[in-house]
This record gives structure tokens, sequence and C-alpha cells, in this order.
């Protein structure tokens, strides 16, 4: 079966060549479709598939997240997190593999959120943004730790990885005309102002000599007159 040609794809000014589009939502290119998160107009970014450790709504054909950052919508089975990564507050287990998070068994007081082993009242755990331990590769947020905070550290590092993403398909695109375009008149912008700038900075050591050569006459010119005056 002969394969067919990459499907060369325009949208926004700038052309990109894509093997599969489907997981595009709109008819201008410019959104994900459902299941899948990104930005399409940014040059190198591609959808990426909804992640959420396989805790979204099992009746949905595809993972719930926002569709510009990932976050996962209504996490199930007892979950929380930016992937629904970690069981919630009051529960215990494995929310990515075994996916197993139970209540836990005492009697209202905390428990370990990874073995479920109970814990004392008035425990005392660190705060701040190292509150959080991993145990196992997963994180263990132990009583009395801010959740609004280990929350924000989780996003803020889940960020920084799709960063990352971006930083290395930006380093790798092929940029098109529009771009190369773009490029040239910033470099054309560049050389004009760099001319501007030598030619100021020789008017200034031009107008430095002409300051020194007046002086220099002045002090010739006073000499004389003192002479003139010891006379």
């Amino acid at each position: 079966k002969t394969r067919r040609p990459p499907m060369e794809i325009k949208y926004s000014g700038i052309k990109q060549r894509k093997e599969s589009n489907w997981h595009l939502a709109s008819v201008s290119l410019d959104r994900c479709a459902p299941g899948y998160y990104g930005n399409p107009l940014l040059i190198g970014s591609t959808c990426k598939k909804c992640d959420c450790s396989g805790n979204s709504d099992p009746n949905l054909i595809f993972e719930d997240c926002d569709e510009v950052t990932g976050q996962c919508r209504n996490c199930l089975r007892n979950t929380t997190g930016f992937k629904c990564e970690r069981c919630a507050p009051g529960y215990y287990g494995d929310a990515r593999r075994a996916k197993n998070c139970a209540a836990c068994t005492c009697g209202g007081g905390p428990c370990d959120s990874i073995t479920g082993e109970c814990l004392e009242e008035g425990f005392e755990s660190p705060t701040g943004t190292d509150c959080p331990t991993i145990r196992n590769d997963m994180p263990v947020v132990p009583p009395g730790c801010d959740k609004c905070i280990w929350d924000l550290t989780d996003d803020l590092r889940l960020a920084a990885l799709s960063i990352e993403e971006s930083k290395s398909g930006l380093l790798s695109v092929s940029s098109g005309a529009a771009a190369h375009r773009h490029l040239n008149e910033i470099n054309s912008t560049i050389y004009l102002l760099k001319t501007k700038l030598s030619e100021r900075e020789n008017q200034y050591v031009l107008r430095k000599i002409q300051i020194n050569n007046a002086e220099n006459t002045m002090k010739s010119l006073q000499s004389d007159v003192e002479e003139l005056a010891e006379r």
C-alpha cells in the first residue's frame, strides 16, 4: 500500500507538516480535540494526550483534562492531584498503579497516605514547600501539611516539565517562511540600531576631541594674557 504524503496544514500564518491532525478540534486548527491538551498555535507545540492516571470518568472514551494546561478534571476513585496521581486526604493506597485508594481506618484520625498506617494526633510534620515527602516514588502528605501548598508545588513541577517539553520542541522545529521573514526583519532592525549607535559614538568622540581642542586653545590664550600682564 502506497503511503500518503504528510498533509501540509496552515494556521495563523505558520505552515507546519503533520502526519496526523485528527486530534485538532476546530476547522481552524486553533485548539486540541477532547482528550488532548496543548497549544497548536505555538510553533513546535503539539496536542498531547490527557494523562489522568486512569482515574477519570470511565464512561468517557477519553480522559478529561483542561485543553490547554492538561490538568485533569473530576478525579474519581478517591484521588486528587494535577493528574489524579495520588490518594485524596483521608485515603491511602496507590492511585497510579493499583488504583486502590481506600478510606483510612483510624477512627477519623490521620493515616499514612501510602500504607494506611494510623498516625498519632498532633503529629509534627514539616511545613512550607518542603512539606511533602517521597516514599516508594509516591508523594506522602503528612497531617498538618497545607494541601494547597502541596497542590501548588505539584502544579509548578508539572508546569516546569511542560515548559521543558515546549523548549525542546522549539529548538528542534523547522521554522517556516513566515518565521524566517520575521527573523530577517529582526536582524535588519538590529543592524540598523547598531549602525545608528556607531554613528552616535563617532559623533561623541568627535565632540570630545573638539572640546579638548577648545580647552587647550583657552589655556594657551590665558597663558598669553598672563605673559602680557607681567610685561
